[in-house]
C-alpha cells in the first residue's frame, strides 16, 4: 500500500499552518508542488480525494514563508471541467487538506490514537480466536486480518475508515456452519497510519498494546465460553463481533460488542494503560453540565441555570464552572466527608460509586468488563476492572478526603484514602477517584477519572 502524507487533522487553519516558524507551510507548499494533495476523508464527496493547489495559492504559501505576508482565509482548488477539459480556480477550505504524521511528527505527536487502534486490535483477534476453534492467537495472525478487512478508499465513512470481516466457520464437532462477521469503525487518520506501516514493524508501544490484546484475548473466559458455546450448538449461529467507538450516539458504554444469533454475550471497554478516564460529559452546555455534576454529585444545577445560557460568553461560562467547583461542589463533598465514618452509610460514599458504576457502565449499568490495556510490556499485560453495586460496600470502609487543585484552564477536585491509622507505617493519602473540568483547545472536557485505589476494589482476574 502507497505510504501517504495527510495534512488535516480536524480543520487545518493559517493558525495551525503557522507553527513550528513555517515549518508546515513549507511542507504543504512542498506537496502542493509536486502534485495533489490528499482531502479529508469527509470532504472528499465534494472535492475528491485529492486536489491540486492553484497557483494563487502557492503564491501566497510561497509569500507567507519569504515576505511573512498572511495567508489567506481560504485555499483556491485547480477545477477542470469533465465536458470541456477547461480548468478553473474554485474556493476551497483549509479544513478540506488532511494532516497526517507529517505534521504531527513535528509536534512530538503520534500520527495514531492508541484507543482507537486498541479497539481495533481487540475485534479483528477476537475474530480470530473463533477462527482459530479456542486455540491461541498470535500477532501476525491479527495484523493479517487487518489487511484482509479492508484500508481501502470505498472504506472511508465520512471521516472514519471501516474494517469488514465475513465468512462462514465450519467447526469440527458439528456439521452445520456459522457465520461470522466483523466490523470495525476507526477515525480514518489512525486508521491509515497503522496501515501505513504494511507488513513491516510497528512502533514499539503499537506492539506492546497488540501483544497485551492478544494476551487478554487468549487468556479470556468469555471469550472462550462463547466459541464453546457456539461449537456445541448444532445450529447455524450468527456471530458478530463490533468495535465502534467513533460514534456520539452510540446507546452503549462498551467498545467491543460480541453477539451470538443478535444477543450480546460479551461488552468490553477499552483503556490503555496511561488513560485513567472511565467517562466524560463534555462541553459547556447545561444538558452536558447537568449530567456531569448530577452524576457525580447529585447536584440539582436547575437553581444554576443562569450560570449557563447560551447568552453568555463561553469565558464566562467557563469562569462560571469553575465557581461552581470552589464554592459549591467542594464545600459540600467536604462537609459530608468530614461527618463520615468509615464502615457506616454515607450518602457521599454511595453516590460516588453509584457514580463510579454510570461513567463505567453507561445509565442502564450494562454488564461490561473495563479492559485496561498495556502498552509498555513486550511480552503483554492488562487489568480487568468490574464495575458493580458491591462497589459501595468495599469503598464506605475507607476513610476519605478530598482536594482540590486548580489553575487557570481547569479545576480536580479529587477524592483520596486517608492511610489506615492502625497500620503502622507512614505514607500518603492514595486517590480513589477525580472529577477533572480542563480547557483543551478551546474546547471544556469533563472527565471522570479513576486512581490507584478504585483499580485495587474493582480489578478481577481473567
Amino acid at each position: 500500500m502507497r505510504a501517504r502524507e495527510f495534512l488535516n487533522e480536524a480543520g487545518l487553519t493559517p493558525a495551525q499552518l503557522s507553527k513550528h516558524g513555517g515549518k508546515y507551510v513549507e511542507i504543504l507548499l512542498k506537496l502542493a508542488t509536486q502534485g495533489p494533495v490528499e482531502v479529508s476523508p469527509d470532504k472528499r464527496s465534494q472535492y475528491g480525494d485529492s486536489v491540486q493547489l492553484a497557483q494563487q495559492t502557492i503564491t501566497a504559501l510561497q509569500n507567507n514563508l519569504t515576505n511573512q505576508t498572511p495567508l489567506p482565509p481560504a485555499p483556491f482548488f485547480v477545477k477542470k471541467d469533465p465536458q470541456t477539459g477547461v480548468e478553473s480556480d474554485i474556493k476551497g477550505s483549509w479544513g478540506a487538506i488532511f494532516k497526517g504524521s507529517t505534521f504531527t511528527g513535528l509536534e512530538g505527536k503520534t500520527p495514531y490514537n492508541k484507543g482507537h487502534l486498541n479497539e481495533l486490535f481487540m475485534g479483528l483477534a477476537v475474530y480470530a480466536k473463533f477462527k482459530n476453534q479456542t486455540a491461541p492467537v498470535n500477532n501476525n495472525q491479527v495484523r493479517s486480518l487487518l489487511f484482509q478487512a479492508g484500508g481501502d478508499q470505498e472504506n472511508f465513512k465520512g471521516a472514519s475508515m471501516q474494517f469488514d470481516l465475513q465468512e462462514q466457520m465450519q467447526y469440527s464437532t458439528k456439521s452445520n456452519p456459522d457465520n461470522i462477521t466483523f466490523i470495525g469503525v476507526v477515525p480514518a487518520k489512525s486508521a491509515q497510519a497503522l496501515l501505513d506501516y504494511g507488513v513491516g514493524p510497528l512502533p514499539r508501544d503499537l506492539e506492546n498494546l497488540l501483544s497485551s490484546v492478544v494476551l487478554y484475548v487468549n487468556e479470556s473466559k468469555s471469550v472462550d465460553q462463547a466459541i464453546v458455546r457456539v461449537m456445541r450448538d448444532p445450529n447455524t449461529n450468527t456471530i458478530e463481533v463490533k468495535s465502534d467507538g467513533t460514534s456520539e450516539s452510540k446507546s452503549t458504554k462498551a467498545d467491543l460488542i460480541l453477539s451470538i444469533d443478535n444477543a450480546r454475550v460479551s461488552l468490553l471497554s477499552l483503556k490503555t494503560s496511561g488513560s485513567d478516564t472511565l467517562g466524560q460529559y463534555s462541553g459547556i452546555t447545561f444538558d452536558a453540565l447537568q449530567k456531569f455534576f448530577n452524576t457525580g454529585f447529585g447536584i440539582d444545577l436547575n437553581r444554576y441555570e443562569g450560570l449557563f445560557t447560551p447568552t453568555l460568553s463561553k469565558e464566562e461560562i467557563i469562569k462560571n464552572v469553575f465557581q461552581i467547583y470552589d464554592n459549591i461542589i467542594l464545600p459540600q463533598v467536604r462537609a459530608e466527608l468530614a461527618s463520615q465514618n468509615p464502615g457506616q452509610e454515607a450518602a457521599v460514599v454511595k453516590q460516588l460509586s453509584r457514580a463510579a458504576n454510570i461513567f463505567a457502565r453507561g445509565e442502564s449499568l450494562e454488564n461490561i468488563e473495563v479492559v485496561k490495556i498495556n502498552d509498555s510490556i513486550q511480552s503483554g499485560n492488562y487489568q480487568i476492572l468490574r464495575f458493580s453495586d458491591s462497589l459501595y460496600d468495599a469503598m464506605k470502609m475507607l476513610d476519605l478526603d478530598v482536594k482540590m487543585l486548580r489553575s487557570e484552564n481547569g479545576r480536580t477536585l479529587q477524592i483520596l484514602v486517608k492511610p489506615d491509622p492502625k497500620a503502622n507505617v507512614s505514607g500518603q493519602a492514595e486517590k480513589l477517584c477525580q472529577f477533572r473540568s480542563q480547557l483543551m483547545g478551546g474546547y471544556l472536557r469533563n472527565y471522570f477519572e479513576i486512581g490507584p485505589m478504585m483499580v485495587k476494589l474493582t480489578q478481577i482476574s481473567n
